[in-house]
């Protein structure tokens, strides 16, 4: 019980100080699971095409080499 009054606590202080500032509250209810999706992927083309981000992710020279081996 006093877990849940602590944890309603901390959602009205939350919201008396996103009121005093003057922001909006975000609680991740606004995107659903397709928006979220949409949203990783657009997330990792632009860390791809970063210059300064990791990069895409490219397979091991080993492993196409022993694939074209077998062939």
């Amino acid at each position: 019980m006093k877990s849940v009054i602590f944890a309603l606590f901390l959602v009205y202080l939350l919201i008396v100080r996103a009121a005093e500032a003057n922001e909006n509250i975000g609680l991740g209810l606004d995107r659903g699971s397709s928006g979220t999706i949409a949203a990783k992927q657009q997330m990792g083309i632009e860390l791809a095409n970063d210059p300064n981000g990791p990069g895409r992710r490219r397979r091991a020279p080993a492993e196409n080499e022993d694939f074209l081996k077998h062939s």
